[in-house]
């Protein structure tokens, strides 16, 4: 359900997500933005909560450009969030730069004026012989991408969350879960 309001719009990919959350409630609290969650599941815990807290909840797929174009419509704003295809809470196929590429896309098609994009910084091939870190990377190419398009973006540095702990695969337990590696 969209809601009408005079406040502008800024359009959470995954507002469900640990970091769409953060931003939701972020924004929410400041009483300036009319908030707009895109989720694939609008009948989900958080997105019922966010519903009774007013927000407005939108189904959409940030792997499918048709429903991001109609989430995105009217919208001033986007916080952009693109998920490593490893990781086990979501079911996706498209690699991190190629959802990047393809939210960054439907928010300039959608007249969005600013796209916040949640990033991390360029590693390269060289960086303890490891040939390069995708997750980091990918966003790093995304931002170059945002910019030669000339979609006004702002890239955020974001922190770890500590959900990550159990749903990446870079954290394992080691003897018998007494330590993490």
């Amino acid at each position: 359900m969209i809601m009408l309001s005079s406040k502008p719009i800024i359009a959470i990919v995954t507002g469900t997500g640990a970091q769409g959350r953060a931003v939701a409630r972020a924004f929410h609290a400041s009483g300036l933005w009319r908030v707009r969650i895109l989720t694939r599941n609008p009948n989900g815990t958080v997105a019922k909560a966010f519903r009774n807290e007013g927000m407005d909840i939108v189904q959409a797929n940030f792997e499918d450009k048709t429903s991001l174009l109609r989430a995105f419509k009217g919208a001033y704003a986007v916080f952009s969030v693109t998920i490593p295809p490893w990781h086990k809470l979501y079911m996706h196929t498209m690699g991190g730069y190629d959802q990047g590429v393809l939210q960054a896309d439907a928010a300039k098609e959608s007249d969005v004026q600013l796209f916040l994009f949640s990033t991390l910084p360029y590693v390269g091939p060289e960086y303890m012989g490891l040939g390069g870190v995708e997750l980091y990377d990918a966003k790093a190419r995304t931002n170059d991408y945002i910019t030669s398009i000339g979609l006004p973006g702002v890239y955020i540095g974001t922190p770890a969350f500590i959900d990550n702990v159990h749903s990446w695969p870079l954290v394992k337990k080691v003897d018998g879960g007494a330590w993490l590696e």
